[in-house]
């Protein structure tokens, strides 16, 4: 910008150049005419051609996330990985000190809210485990009733042939006869 200045601050001939692009950029003319009228920017020395468009509001805008990024930062000099976002109108009408309670409270909320969700998530999870032992049991006690009505059935029947076994008659046993030729012992003579 305007030479002779300290690198980093801004003149307020500077400001006020910035000022009046706004003006002409944003349609008012007639207050860009007046401003530059009163405020005397035609006798700076900045070249228009190298000021880019919207310069003003990208500069108040780097100016709000820098406060918001000192509103955020440790007592140890960093900054925490909860950012914490504040509203532009906070940035603007706070001062650094309530800036830094600000998102101080904002940070604590969101570790009270995480905090719940993590709750209510191990809540679920311990909920979705106790169901899943009780069908695993459930499931078990059916597979033991199957085994158990089925060695039933296997020791019923098993009764039941013994049962038939022992009301049966009893079967006599004949050897078959042999023919009486060969009960005979055919004798020769000597």
């Amino acid at each position: 910008m305007a030479k002779g200045n300290v690198v980093g601050v801004l003149s307020s001939t500077e400001v006020n150049y910035l000022i009046y692009r706004y003006l002409q950029e944003s349609g008012f003319h007639h207050s860009a005419f007046t401003f530059a009228h009163e405020s005397q920017v035609h006798r700076c020395d900045i070249d228009p051609n190298l000021v880019p468009p919207g310069a003003l509001v990208t500069y108040i805008q780097k100016g709000l996330q820098y406060l918001e990024a000192e509103a955020n930062i440790e007592e140890h000099g960093e900054v925490d990985a909860d950012f914490a976002l504040l509203d532009p109108r906070d940035i603007i009408t706070r001062d650094l000190d309530e800036l830094r309670m600000l998102a101080l409270e904002k940070k604590e909320k969101q570790a009270e809210k995480s905090a719940a969700v993590a709750a209510r998530q191990e809540r679920a999870d311990k909920a979705r485990d106790r169901a899943e032992r009780k069908r695993a049991a459930q499931q078990e006690l059916e597979r033991a009733k199957a085994a158990a009505a089925a060695a039933g059935a296997a020791a019923a029947a098993a009764t039941a042939a013994a049962a038939a076994a022992v009301a049966a008659p009893p079967q006599q046993l004949q050897q078959p006869q042999q023919p009486q030729q060969q009960q005979q012992v055919k004798q020769e003579p000597p």
